[in-house]
């Protein structure tokens, strides 16, 4: 008995390879698949990231806005405090400088 690969019905013949054409093509199929889930669930997993740095960027910009705004009243106030007291405000530095001096000294 001689192998035919034209004869469907021996061994080996036209219905092996048909079976493992099959085979293959169900492999690639199953592949496919698989690439187009993980495709899917990378694509899923960027966005929740991307929205999350989005928010985390947000919320540092707001709160560098709000330091910038605590530190331009802090100055405003200051500087209001210096017009009502001038002479206050030259002892206090006097005495500020003093004391960095004679730490400095130590």
């Amino acid at each position: 008995m001689s192998t035919n690969p034209a004869n469907p019905s021996e061994p080996g013949g036209a219905g092996a390879v048909s079976k493992a054409n099959e085979a293959i093509d169900h492999a690639a199929q199953s592949v496919h698949r698989l690439t187009d889930n993980v495709a899917d669930k990378a694509g899923q997993a960027v966005s929740q990231v991307r929205d999350t740095v989005a928010g985390a960027s947000d919320a540092v910009r707001s709160g560098v806005q709000g330091m910038g705004e605590a530190c331009r009243l802090w100055v405003q106030g200051s500087r209001d405090c210096v017009r009502r007291h001038p002479l206050s405000a030259v002892g206090i530095a006097l005495l500020v400088g003093m004391l960095c001096g004679r730490s400095r000294r130590h």
